[in-house]
């Protein structure tokens, strides 16, 4: 009873540790959107809300200016890997755009949206206030009358927001396969309001880091540098770093192969380069080998039942 309690136990085990090797996902690269909003009347006025939702979620924010809206993106996130293929519909002041799109990351996409409702105006009403005089005209005396203008502006509920930008990645001159290296992040608060945002990492395939994503807390035109400590393999690829307002990406990145020099046996000047490992597949062989060694261990506990 007891072998067999065992042999549950350790096939537990090895579940578990499958499920946990497919679970890790990055964050994915993030969608970049620009363009002009068209209200029926015309162009938008400044400093509307414009957000991008997925499945009722939202997932990127900006504001309109000059008729447009993103400043010069409206970036929309993939924090859990998964919208590649899904659909992003745009909302402006509250109301629903025409337009939607698909997401793919890393994609920078030119979309204007048009909406079926009157943007918010400045509207003038003229109202006439008579005035004469108060007792009987006199020949040498004029009746006029006064018109007062009063202009009513209609403002749109407008909320000071955090905008964190993504001033510059600063990478080092040389990376080398297989060893860290420390990403520099530099970020700047350009919005008008004190607040804080989620900055998140974006890597090629098979390249490591110690954390995916970081928040800060800026005030207004207050900077400051994130550091990421990333482990690339000897695949190339580009790094891209991403807020809620803003993202940049990396130039090409080719990993350098690192040649160390071995002496086995008396030989000398043979060059050894370090094994391409990856974590997928290191974890699928472990489960593969722990697998076998319960196949093995339960036959043998069948034989002993016999």
């Amino acid at each position: 009873m007891i072998q067999k309690r065992l042999f549950i136990f350790l096939l537990l085990v090895v579940s578990l540790s499958f499920i946990e090797v497919l679970a890790v996902q990055p964050p994915g690269i993030p969608h970049a959107f620009y363009g002009k909003v068209y209200f029926s009347d015309g162009p938008a006025p400044d400093g509307l809300e414009v957000i991008a939702k997925i499945e009722d979620e939202e997932f990127g924010r900006t504001t309109t200016s000059g008729g447009k809206y993103g400043n010069p993106y409206l970036i929309v996130t993939d924090p859990n890997n998964e919208n590649e293929g899904k659909t992003i519909s745009f909302f402006v002041a509250g109301y629903k755009a025409k337009e939607n799109a698909t997401f793919k990351n890393g994609e920078v996409t030119e979309l204007d949206l048009t909406l079926d409702v009157p943007s918010p105006r400045t509207t003038t009403t003229t109202t006439v206030a008579p005035t004469g005089p108060t007792g009987p005209v006199s020949p040498l005396e004029e009746t006029t009358t006064t018109i007062s203008e009063i202009t009513t502006t209609t403002i749109p509920n407008i909320t000071p927001t955090v905008k964190i930008d993504v001033v510059k990645l600063k990478i080092p001159s040389e990376v080398y396969a297989y060893k860290p290296f420390i990403l520099e992040v530099k970020l700047k608060n350009i919005g008008e309001a004190e607040g804080s945002d989620r900055i998140t990492l974006s890597l090629p395939e098979g390249w490591t880091a110690d954390e995916w994503s970081e928040t800060v807390h800026l005030l207004p035109d207050e900077e400051t540098t994130l550091h990421f400590t990333i482990t690339p393999n000897n695949e190339s690829g580009e790094i891209a770093v991403g807020s809620s307002s803003d993202f940049e990406r990396s130039g090409e990145i080719f990993p350098l192969v690192e040649e160390t020099t071995i002496i086995p046996s008396g030989i000398t000047g043979f060059a050894a380069v370090p094994p391409a490992i990856d974590w997928r597949i290191t974890g699928i062989t472990v489960v593969i080998l722990l697998s076998i060694i319960l196949f093995l261990f339960r036959k043998r506990l069948s034989r002993k039942e016999v």
